[in-house]
């Protein structure tokens, strides 16, 4: 079954469109909030968006609607995913078509009509291969940063506050707890190394088991190994 992300300002609004979309076969999430749309986004292959241009209305210049598409078109495996634009703009201009191949443009207000046979247009469209890559969200100061998965080299807690280490950079994340990112990231390469720190295999060059230190590769530096942690790690290690 195919799946479509929903995302509007207006309750009313998303709980209109909701419903048209629910006379549908496929799963439908709607949500008013932009960290839940990244969210969504980053666990489940969405095949069709539809988005509100503007999604902060009491903001004269708001265009985060707009953003979140070019943050969407950023990910491999939504480059070519059908996004609809939900706007009460007059001629939102053509730009949007090529910059974000626009699918097609819905304007407020509309008529449930319109919005059912652009719907099933757009989800009999041909599904893109999502791949085998995956992503996750972060929030960070405000902002929505998103990583591949298999780009984060390692991740560790310091001073109450959590570094993500990945391919590009390091930066920081706030109210987040390592056991929370285990979850999110749901992937058998993590392996947690001690209460404070979890690493990506894919990095790791040695296990020092006598000084208690994963060394990773490429000039990575080393994470150290909790006390309660070196069992499970002696374990991994026999299987390399």
């Amino acid at each position: 079954m195919k799946k479509l992300l929903i995302v509007e300002d207006n309750e009313y609004t998303l709980n209109r469109l909701k419903m048209i979309a629910d006379t549908l076969e496929a799963k439908v999430f709607a949500t008013v909030s932009l960290p839940e749309a990244y969210q969504i986004a980053c666990e489940h292959n969405i095949d069709v968006f539809m988005i509100d241009i503007v999604l902060q209305p009491h903001n004269h210049s708001d265009a985060s609607g707009v953003r979140f598409a070019l943050n969407l078109r950023e990910i491999e495996r939504y480059k070519r995913t059908p996004m609809i634009f939900i706007t009460s703009i007059e001629d939102p201009g053509l730009s949007l078509y090529s910059t974000l191949h626009c699918f097609r443009y819905i304007e407020k207000p509309f008529h449930q009509e319109e919005v059912l046979q652009v719907l099933q247009e757009a989800l009999q469209l041909p599904q893109v291969d999502a791949g085998k890559k995956k992503y996750v969200n972060f929030r960070v100061k405000r902002m929505n940063v998103i990583k591949r998965v298999e780009d984060i080299i390692y991740i560790e807690k310091v001073n109450l506050v959590m570094q993500v280490h990945a391919v590009d950079g390091t930066f920081s994340v706030q109210y987040k707890t390592i056991k929370e990112t285990m979850n999110e990231l749901e992937d058998n390469r993590f392996l947690q190394c001690s209460r404070n720190a979890v690493v990506n295999m894919d990095y790791v060059l040695s296990f020092d088991m006598i000084n208690r230190y994963v060394v990773l590769k490429d000039d990575w530096g080393r994470l150290e190994i909790g006390a309660k942690y070196k069992d499970r790690l002696l374990t991994v290690c026999t299987k390399l």
